[in-house]
Parts: structure tokens; C-alpha cells; sequence
């Protein structure tokens, strides 16, 4: 039902696409593995082709809006961020994370301005961080479910992972992102795993600024002087 909704946002009052014409999304990773703790940051792209269709009623042939849900499955434990949606997306914007197996759901469109030329079209961005606790070898693997639409001439298309009546159908590509293995101590939180350097030192300062879980030493749920004491205490011990 929700999805339903937010797709109804930019979708709604759309004529179906010759078959020349397609769209496709593609959700990627910044890192194709995480340690237990860490972060990626998560891209969703809109590959399309309007087949040479014209300017129309709403401008220039090119990508128009979107509605769906960024879906999860695996066994890893991870949580989201709310997803950041394309700023010149700017009608009727809507952005949420929330509960697996839908990881985030967004919605945006362009209005009566016409559509995006960038091909392909960043529909949205997000982060991903794995749990504390995680296991190295769990894994979790993230789709799009959902419509994008597309200005053909006078016309709006709409392409659906469901294709209704006069629906083109959205082909996806996901991504899958591995829990990798973590440092040798908790100060060891960057990669080069099993070297304590300038890097770790920098992924902490980050982490325990923004309160990313990296940054909690101690695991308390608080970002304090223990934690950065903890820190130096076991970047000082080095790794075995």
C-alpha cells in the first residue's frame, strides 16, 4: 500500500512507451565489502533511452521522477540512513528508511519543467552501516522495487518492476555488499586491516564525531572521553 503511494506521486495520469524506448536501475556500492561497524554509501541510478522522442507539453525528452523502495535481503544485520533524493527532483519529494526487507523508500519528481538530460540520472543516495556485531562472511544484497518515468514528447512513460496497464517494464541491478573481517583491536577500524596508522586514527575522529558506532569503544550507545581514551590505549598496544 505504501509503496503504491509514493509511486502514485510521479506516476500518476501516465501513457505507456513505444518499445524502443526502456529504462533500467541500478543500486551500487561504494565498497563491496564493510567491516563489522563500518559504512558504504549507496547509490541508486536511472539508465534510460526516450529513442530520439522530442520536447512536448512537459519539455525537453529526458528522466522525470521516481517511486519505489530499495529492498533487502541476507543475513546480515545493518541500518540506513534516509536517503538523499536527486535536488532537482524536487516535486513532491518524499524519503524515509525503515524497516527490512524495504531498507529506504523515496519518491520525487520534476514537476511541469521538463526532465533530466544527465543519463543516467541519480534517482538517490544513501548509507548503510553494518552492525557492531556483525560476522564476517554475512552478507546482504540490495535491489530496487519500484517505477521511474521518463518525458517522451507530450508525453510522461512510466517503467514498473510490476508493469501495470501500458507499463513499460524496469529491469534492476543489484548489488550484493559482504561483511568483511574487523581490525585487530578496536582502534584497528580502517583498512589496511592488522596495521594501526594515520588512517585509523582518522576513522575514529570521524566516526566518533558524526556518532557513527565505530566511534563507541565501549559499546555504551555514548560518545565520551572513555571512548577516546579506549582508543589510544589499544592504538598504542598495536596488533599482534
Amino acid at each position: 500500500m505504501k509503496r503504491t503511494l509514493l509511486t502514485a506521486i510521479v506516476v500518476g495520469g501516465i501513457v505507456g512507451a513505444s518499445a524502443a524506448q526502456s529504462a533500467s536501475v541500478t543500486v551500487s556500492s561504494s565498497a563491496a565489502t564493510v567491516a563489522p561497524g563500518g559504512t558504504v554509501t549507496i547509490t541508486v541510478l536511472s539508465d534510460y533511452d526516450t529513442a530520439g522522442a522530442g520536447g512536448g507539453l512537459f519539455g525537453a525528452a529526458g528522466f522525470y521522477g521516481f517511486g519505489g523502495n530499495v529492498t533487502m535481503s541476507g543475513d546480515a544485520v545493518v541500518s540506513a540512513t534516509v536517503p538523499a533524493v536527486n535536488a532537482s527532483l524536487t516535486f513532491g519529494a518524499v524519503a524515509t528508511n525503515t524497516a527490512s526487507p524495504d531498507l529506504v523508500r523515496a519518491a520525487a519528481g520534476r514537476g511541469f519543467d521538463g526532465g533530466l538530460s544527465n543519463n543516467p540520472a541519480m534517482m538517490m543516495t544513501f548509507d548503510v552501516t553494518a552492525d557492531a556485531g556483525a560476522v564476517a562472511g554475512q552478507s546482504i544484497t540490495l535491489d530496487y522495487a519500484g517505477a521511474v518515468v521518463l518525458v517522451l514528447g507530450s508525453s510522461l512513460a512510466t517503467y514498473s518492476t510490476s508493469p501495470g496497464l501500458n507499463q513499460g517494464s524496469l529491469t534492476t541491478t543489484s548489488v550484493t555488499v559482504t561483511i568483511g573481517a574487523g581490525g585487530c583491536n578496536p582502534a584497528d577500524i580502517a583498512e589496511p586491516y592488522g596495521l594501526l596508522d594515520l588512517a585509523d586514527i582518522t576513522g575514529f575522529i570521524s566516526a566518533f564525531t558524526t556518532q557513527n558506532p565505530l566511534g563507541d569503544i565501549d559499546g555504551n550507545g555514548l560518545f565520551d572521553l572513555t571512548d577516546i581514551n579506549l582508543f589510544v590505549t589499544n592504538f598504542l598496544a598495536g596488533c599482534p
